[in-house]
């Protein structure tokens, strides 16, 4: 049963939007499930590049064929990984084993010989980098935790460079949980590319149940523990698949949201993420009925490649259709791990200028004020901000209390085992996840102006450049940074009051007008207030520094640490007076273009 407070019904609720009321009430928890149950039993394991995949996605094609959407089937070249199954021997002093340890590959790590790989090995609690602090890793095997802080391919990058042979990571959840974890230590995002190839991973990458961990740690605590090491791998270059499909809008049809998630999968992963992609279906299936009626259009996204090649098929989907996604892309709306067993709430991860609409609707539909809402992070399929498309995560998560009894499992101490069968999905929270998925999605393409709050993006920009200038100058001129920043911030609030009069004035020419201004803003803004790599290409999964606005001078704290006469220093402040340069540029631009819109005058110098 579920424990998070039900929300209002749609269907004996009305709202004054006649249509969105028909299409809420008409949404089917049941086909959801039924579509559900047929990912997670009849295509289990459906990693990319294998038949299951081809299962999979011939039957969302034919859900679509069904509902009367064209589907493409794309077939695109990804950077694929086939992990086999590993063990850990632990030795005694004279190499003879003394206990056999069961273990998962993870994909795109390096296998061992076939003698196996043996050392001593070290306890790295979570694997961060403040964790290796007094620990001489190199020539070692590292033990780490499974977690998010770091992801799994941060730990591995970090274990690589610290010198370290091989990496075993013990699983979240409880010991009674027994689950083999599954997953994937490749850091960069999408395909590798001949600039990024060579940063793949270097040394092997196994998973094991916690209880075994932790009888390792314990063992590391006590004195010296030498281990070999066995692991299979294929990691080569195959054909994936991407279902993708088009419903068209009626009067802005170039404009449009996505909504999508990954359809490949670690074991059954009836909630990450059957569940996921059968809400997208049912939600194309009712939003199709009323075609005529949306004034924008939508794509409806099932990527490939997610899990065992880290976004290839989303971050594909950037590059092949970055025109028209730079021309009128609205939103990413991630349905990715939804209605999750003994969830308690509902929050989000958005872009700035989206949260206030997230937490409106949540409090008009689900009865929830001030509903939770972090910025957003770049996991699941984020592949978005350096076009500058803003993005949102929306799901039923469990209490802080349950992540931490459950070491950190922020998705369910099942998440990537053969667990994550359909017992895991609460239908009384996917009633409730299906309708704000669905309703995100009506607002968005049929409100006659878009509800982004710029001034609130605006406004974490310049509080953060505040925040840098508090570490001295040291000749990154971060006082033109701040200035500029507070320009922009101050005509975005008169923005917000312009938009607010537009939307009373209800004139299509002046909407419209608006709504390609925010647009214009959420590109030029994005880029330089949420990467490091910028505007053309992919950041590494789990890099620190993007848990930052501004991110691109999250080395300036690190900076203000140094000698200026180091080498260290005189290389980031290059990089750094870059950024800031980078920065400087994405902020004058935009205040130039706020200019236009409300005739106010010219930006500043910074």
């Amino acid at each position: 049963m579920s424990s998070a407070a039900p929300s209002a019904d749609p269907s004996t609720t009305s709202s004054a939007d006649p249509l969105r009321d028909e299409i809420l009430a008409a949404l089917s928890t049941e086909r959801v499930l039924r579509d559900a149950r047929y990912f997670a039993e009849e295509c289990p394991h459906r990693l990319s590049g294998t038949e299951m995949e081809r299962k999979a996605a011939a039957y969302i094609k034919s859900q679509f064929d069904e509902i009367g959407i064209p589907m493409e089937l794309h077939e695109l070249d990804g950077y694929v990984s086939f992990p086999g199954k590993a063990r850990i021997e632990v030795l005694d002093a004279q190499g003879a084993v003394l206990r056999t340890i069961e273990a998962n590959t993870f994909a795109q790590s390096v296998q061992t010989p076939p003698e196996g790989l043996e050392a001593e090995l070290v306890h790295v609690g979570p694997g961060g980098y403040d964790d290796y602090e007094g620990v001489e890793a190199a020539g070692k095997i590292t033990l780490s935790e499974l977690s998010y802080a770091p992801p799994r391919p941060e730990k591995v990058r970090i274990a690589t460079e610290l010198g370290s042979i091989g990496q075993i990571m013990m699983n979240w959840g409880l010991p009674e949980h027994e689950t083999l974890p599954m997953g994937t230590c490749k850091p960069m995002w999408g395909n590798p590319t001949q600039k990024n190839f060579a940063d793949l991973p270097q040394i092997p990458a196994v998973g094991i149940r916690l209880q075994d961990g932790l009888w390792l740690a314990e063992a590391c605590r006590k004195g010296p523990v030498t281990i070999r090491l066995h692991s299979e791998v294929e990691n080569r270059w195959g054909k994936i698949i991407q279902p993708m499909a088009w419903l068209e809008g009626a009067e802005e049809p170039e404009k449009f949201v996505i909504v999508g998630g990954h359809y490949d999968a670690w074991g059954p992963a009836a909630s990450d993420n059957a569940a996921g992609n059968s809400e997208v279906i049912e939600i194309a299936r009712v939003l199709a009925q009323h075609k005529g009626k949306l004034k924008r259009s939508v794509l409806f996204a099932f990527w490939a490649a997610h899990e065992s090649g880290i976004m290839e098929g989303s971050s594909w989907f950037v590059d092949k259709f970055w025109d028209k996604l730079d021309r009128g892309g609205i939103l990413y709306l991630n349905v990715d791990s939804v209605a999750m067993q003994d969830a308690t709430h509902f929050q989000a991860t958005a872009s700035y200028q989206v949260a206030q609409f997230h937490r409106d609707l949540c409090k008009e539909l689900l009865g929830i004020d001030n509903v939770k809402t972090t910025p957003v992070a770049r996991t699941g399929d984020m592949s978005f901000f350096g076009v500058g498309v803003p993005a949102m995560y929306a799901s039923h998560k469990h209490s802080p209390e349950q992540q931490k009894a459950w070491r950190g499992a922020t998705l369910g101490w099942w998440y990537h085992s053969t667990l994550d069968t359909m017992e895991r999905v609460d239908p009384a929270l996917l009633k409730d996840s299906l309708m704000m998925h669905a309703a995100y999605t009506y607002e968005l393409i049929n409100r006659p102006t878009l509800p982004f709050e710029i001034a609130d993006f605006t406004a974490q920009v310049k509080d953060r450049a505040e925040a840098l200038a508090a570490f001295g100058d040291m000749g990154l001129e971060i006082g033109g940074l701040v200035t500029l920043a507070t320009t922009l911030n101050e005509k975005a609030g008169q923005l917000k009051q312009r938009g607010a009069e537009i939307a009373d004035e209800g004139s299509p020419e002046a909407c419209i007008a608006f709504n390609d201004l925010v647009l214009k803003l959420s590109r030029q803004l994005t880029s330089v207030a949420s990467t490091v790599s910028g505007r053309w290409d992919q950041d590494t999964y789990g890099l620190t520094a993007l848990k930052t606005v501004l991110p691109g001078l999250y080395g300036i704290e690190k900076l203000a640490r140094l000698d200026p006469e180091e080498a260290a220093y005189k290389l980031q402040w290059t990089e750094l007076l870059r950024q800031r340069n980078r920065a400087c540029d994405g902020l004058r631009e935009a205040t130039a273009t706020l200019d236009a819109f409300l005739g106010t005058r010219p930006v500043p110098a910074a």
